[in-house]
């Protein structure tokens, strides 16, 4: 059950979330269109930064709540359970949950935490 759930998240985090990521974004025309990927642009001028880790990922916090949407979603997708992302602030160990808009109704609620 531990190999299935660590499979399943590897995938979901290092393939899925990257290739909606990637599938979403628009380089603007003033960009190389060879260094559309993602860390460069996404759909705005600044670009998206998503850098995925053990259990979580690295980013720039204008862009956690699009990450945040698209790993929650994708957890769903494949396992029918909405999934609570929480992050950390490294200076306090403070916790505050992400995507806090509540699942459609029917939905199943996990207690997972990426």
């Amino acid at each position: 059950m531990a190999w299935f759930g660590q499979r399943v998240e590897s995938e979901i985090m290092v393939q899925e979330v990257p290739r909606h990521l990637m599938q979403t974004a628009t380089a603007p025309s003033s960009v190389n269109q060879s260094a559309h990927s993602l860390t460069s642009r996404g759909n705005s001028d600044d670009g998206i930064l998503y850098i995925p880790m053990h259990d979580g990922w690295l980013g720039i916090e204008r862009d956690e709540q699009r990450i945040a949407v698209a790993v929650r979603n994708e957890f769903h997708q494949r396992l029918g359970y909405w999934i609570t992302i929480t992050k950390t602030k490294l200076a306090t160990g403070e916790e505050t949950a992400l995507v806090t808009v509540p699942p459609p109704s029917g939905g199943q609620v996990g207690a997972s935490t990426v």
